[in-house]
C-alpha cells in the first residue's frame, strides 16, 4: 500500500545465496533493525495525530478510530493516541521542528507516491529506531475510496498490489473502489513499525488488495503476533542480518520450551484441582477425626492453584520474534554497486541523489559506465526516513536488481525494509 521509488531497486547489501539469487521471505510482516539491536518501533507512551479535513471529509469522523480499535485489539502495549483536527497539513518531516503527525487524502493525488493506493512517511532515529514522525496519505488523482457496508470483492477481480506503485495504464486501479477503512487499517500497521506480508493473503499487512474487499479491517494472528512481540520490550535483532541497508523479515517464535512447560504445568495443575474436589467429598464424613492442621486435599489444592497460575504465566507471555525463513529464490538480472548516495531534504521530505554502476550482468544491454538517479526517502544527519516500503541503500550497498526495459532505469524487485 506504499510507494517505491521509480529508478532503482534496492536490496541487502549481502546476500546469502549463491550468487545472482535474489533471496525472498515469506510468513510474516517485516520489520526494520537499527544499529542498537532493536527495530523501528514508537518508543513513548502517548501520540498525538492531526486528522486532517481532506481526510474526515471522506472517510467521516470515526473511520480513523474504528481502524486504531483493530490494532488495539490485537493486546498489544501499544502508545495510546489521540486526535486533533486540522485542515491543509502536509506530509514529511522538518528536522528543526515543530512536527504533527498527520493522516490526510489528496484527491488529486501526490506526485510522490507514483499511483500507489495510499502512503506512509515513516521518519525515525537511524541509530535507536525510535519514530519521530509518521504520516499516513490517501492518495486520490483517479484512485476511488469508499467504506462498505459488506464485502463486495469478487474472485474475478483482479488484486491490486499495495505496496508498490499502481500501473497507470491498469484501469481497474483507477476506476474500482477499495475499501477506506481496509486500506487505513493496513497503513496503521506501517505507522506502529510493521511490514508488508508476502504469505497470509487474509492478513490485514498482505501487500495486495481486491476492489471491494473489507477483511483488511480485523487482524489475522500473524499480525497480531509481530505487533505485540514488538511492543512487548525492547527486540533484539537477529545478529545473522545484516544491518544498515538491509532488512529482516520477522515471524512470530515457534513454541518455546517454556511455553510448552507452562502448558504442561497449567494442565496439571487443573488436574490436581480436579482430583482435590473429589477428595473433600470423602473427607466431610470424617472431618470430626480429623487433626487441626491442613487436610491433604487442601494441600493438593493449593499447589495445584499455584501450578496452574504459574503454567498459564509462562504459556501466555508475549510472543518472541525470530528471522523468518527464507523459502524462495529469485534471480537478477544483474548486480550494481551503489557508488554515491547524497540526501538532502526538499519540503519535508528526504531526497537522495544516487550513482551506480553494474558490477555484474546477465541480460543483454545493460547500461555501462556510472548512473545516476533520484529517489526518495534516505538518511541525513542520523535521521532516516522511508515513503513506502522501499528504504534507500547507502554508498558501498550492492543490490541485485532486475532490468524492466532495454538501457532504462531499474525496477524495485527486493526493497531494504516495507514499513
Amino acid at each position: 500500500m506504499s510507494v517505491g521509488a521509480t529508478a532503482l531497486v534496492v536490496g541487502k547489501a549481502r546476500w546469502a545465496a549463491p550468487q545472482g539469487v535474489l533471496e525472498r521471505r515469506t510468513g510474516a510482516p517485516t520489520l526494520k533493525p537499527v544499529d542498537n539491536g532493536g527495530f523501528v518501533r514508537w518508543q513513548t507512551d502517548a501520540i498525538d495525530v492531526v486528522v486532517d479535513k481532506s481526510f474526515s471529509d471522506l472517510a467521516g469522523d470515526d473511520l480513523f478510530g474504528a481502524a486504531l480499535d483493530a490494532w488495539r485489539a490485537s493486546g498489544a502495549s501499544l502508545p495510546s493516541v489521540s486526535t486533533l483536527p486540522g485542515q491543509d497539513r502536509k506530509l514529511g518531516y522538518d528536522p528543526n521542528g515543530p512536527n504533527d503527525n498527520v493522516v490526510l487524502y489528496a484527491p488529486e493525488g501526490w506526485a510522490r507516491a507514483n499511483g500507489a493506493l495510499a502512503v506512509t512517511v515513516l521518519t525515525y532515529d537511524d541509530t535507536t529506531g525510535r519514530i519521530l514522525d509518521a504520516d499516513v496519505l490517501l492518495n486520490g488523482g483517479g484512485r476511488n475510496f469508499k467504506r462498505f457496508e459488506h464485502d463486495e470483492s469478487s474472485a474475478d477481480d483482479l488484486p491490486v498490489s499495495l505496496e508498490s506503485p499502481t500501473n497507470t495504464t491498469n484501469t481497474q486501479g483507477k476506476t474500482s473502489r477499495f475499501d477506506v477503512q481496509s486500506v487505513v487499517t493496513h497503513e496503521l500497521g506501517h505507522f506502529f513499525g510493521l511490514g508488508e506480508d508476502y504469505d497470509d493473503t487474509r492478513a490485514t499487512m498482505y501487500f495486495s488488495t481486491r476492489p471491494g474487499e473489507i477483511h483488511k479491517r480485523i487482524l489475522m494472528p500473524g499480525d497480531s503476533d509481530v505487533v505485540t512481540g514488538l511492543y512487548a520490550s525492547a527486540p533484539v535483532a537477529d545478529k545473522s542480518a545484516p544491518g544498515g541497508c538491509g532488512r529482516a523479515q520477522l515471524a512470530p517464535r515457534p513454541p518455546s520450551t517454556a511455553s510448552w512447560i507452562g502448558f504442561a504445568s497449567a494442565a496439571l495443575g487443573l488436574l490436581l484441582l480436579a482430583s482435590s474436589r473429589r477428595s473433600r467429598v470423602a473427607e466431610r464424613r470424617v472431618r470430626a477425626l480429623a487433626p487441626s492442621h491442613p487436610s491433604r486435599s487442601r494441600r493438593i489444592a493449593r499447589f495445584g492453584g499455584w501450578l496452574t497460575v504459574v503454567g498459564l504465566g509462562a504459556f501466555l507471555s508475549p510472543p518472541d520474534l525470530e528471522a523468518a525463513p527464507d523459502t524462495q529464490a529469485v534471480r537478477g538480472d544483474a548486480d550494481v554497486e551503489v557508488v554515491a548516495a547524497t540526501p538532502r531534504w526538499a519540503d519535508g521530505i528526504v531526497e537522495t541523489d544516487l550513482t551506480y554502476r553494474v558490477t555484474t550482468c546477465r541480460v543483454a544491454n545493460c547500461p555501462e559506465g556510472e548512473q545516476r538517479t533520484v529517489v526518495i526517502g534516505g538518511t541525513l544527519g542520523g535521521v532516516t526516513q522511508i515513503v513506502g516500503p522501499f528504504a534507500v541503500p547507502r554508498q558501498g550497498a550492492r543490490l541485485a536488481i532486475r532490468l524492466r526495459e532495454h538501457r532504462s532505469f531499474y525496477q524495485m524487485l527486493s526493497p531494504t525494509f516495507r514499513p
